[in-house]
């Protein structure tokens, strides 16, 4: 499967990227701004590059700031001031590959694709939705088998009580695109909290090479900071790598359709509503609501074994 990825590292973006590369053609990759600040967040995708030998995959930053929204809210908290806390010494980045814009940048590489591609977007939603905005024609939703959204809940938040970090960083752009009429996947908390790894495994982690050493270091950390902040460690949700999985594997994961909206200010401010009755001209969205976890975990392991080698 061809696709682009459109990533905030941040933690569980790095284990996504290191599951993408080995399971998919990566076509590209756009950084956005979210877990930490936009320079912080293309800086880790090149270094994430060249620790997973793939230096030679494009990377073009994006948003560093929210679509409408003046301020802008990180998860320092959680992936550290770097993004990336728990393993230091990852080297430089890569240079830009494009001065364009990240979204007219993978509006001109879907339009030198020769077949459907499928995207995948793991952190707030900006770049998508000023690509969307901007490139909404038949031509181009053509060239898009799916896209593939690592973000909000029908069942409850990790913000607040009822919004999911991405689409409370950028609500805006997360309902333009859950509105927008193209095929969108919606995979979210309901799903990626059925799919969690258990603490004990992260030492076979470092057995995987060194870029298993790397993620058994970043996700040895996030577990420490998720235990700071009084969550349970007896297993780290891999929330996208779970987007990933979907992506690759659409069968595997019990899907709902239904017509979404997000409430973009307020209390409820990234909270997904689910429009009954009249839908209001709100396309349908398919929403990942189950998902097998013993199959998900030994998908994340088939990839991570591959890097022992390298």
């Amino acid at each position: 499967m061809r696709c682009y990825l459109d990533m905030d590292p941040g933690i569980d973006d790095a284990l996504a990227l290191a599951v993408a590369l080995k399971q998919c053609d990566v076509a590209g990759i756009t950084s956005v701004a979210g877990n930490v600040e936009g320079k912080k967040t293309f800086d880790n995708t090149g270094r994430l590059l060249k620790v997973f030998g793939r230096p030679d995959v494009p990377v073009v930053p994006g948003a560093t700031r929210p679509l409408l929204l003046f301020e802008s809210i990180f998860a320092e908290h959680v992936h550290g001031s770097s993004g990336l806390d728990g393993y230091p010494l990852l080297g430089e980045g890569v240079k830009a590959s494009s001065r364009l814009p990240a979204w007219q940048w993978l509006a001109a590489g879907l339009a030198a694709e020769s077949r459907p591609v499928d995207l995948i977007a793991t952190g707030p939603l900006t770049n998508m939705a000023r690509f969307l905005a901007g490139f909404d024609n038949d031509d181009y939703q053509q060239r898009v088998r799916a896209i593939t959204v690592m973000g909000g809940s029908l069942s409850g938040g990790n913000v607040t009580s009822t919004a999911e970090f991405n689409f409370f960083a950028d609500p805006d752009a997360a309902d333009l695109v859950l509105g927008s009429g193209w095929p969108v996947r919606m995979v979210g908390l309901d799903v990626t909290t059925l799919a969690g790894m258990p603490t004990s495994d992260l030492a076979r982690l470092g057995q995987q090479g060194r870029a298993g050493e790397v993620l058994e270091g970043l996700l040895g950390f996030y577990a420490q900071a998720l235990e700071r902040i009084g969550e349970a460690v007896d297993q780290i949700y891999l929330h996208d790598a779970v987007a990933v999985a979907a992506a690759c594997h659409p069968e595997k994961f019990v899907w709902k359709k239904a017509p979404l909206r997000v409430v973009r200010e307020g209390e409820l401010r990234g909270t997904v509503v689910e429009v009954l009755g009249q839908s209001h001209g709100r396309p349908l969205v398919d929403v990942a609501v189950d998902v097998d976890r013993e199959w998900f975990l030994s998908f994340v392991w088939e990839s991570l074994t591959q890097y022992k080698t390298g």
